[in-house]
């Protein structure tokens, strides 16, 4: 799978392209926002800290498949 990132300024053409992206879901396209990134970092760091030996991947895919 690969990653892009976007960073829009104007929040009129970041709705029209989140609606485009929408159409492609069907077809694996997975969305995240900046947010949901930063909440996967927290998750995997705190799992790391409490022993875990997880690699972030697991931790991505299992954010995924909520």
């Amino acid at each position: 799978m690969q990653t892009i990132t976007l960073n829009v300024a104007d929040n009129k053409i970041t709705e029209k392209l989140l609606w485009v992206l929408e159409h492609f879901k069907k077809d694996g396209v997975e969305i995240s926002s900046v947010e949901d990134v930063e909440d996967l970092k927290l998750i995997y760091e705190a799992k790391k800290e409490g022993g875990a030996n997880i690699p972030l991947e697991a931790v991505l895919k299992e954010k995924s498949e909520d």
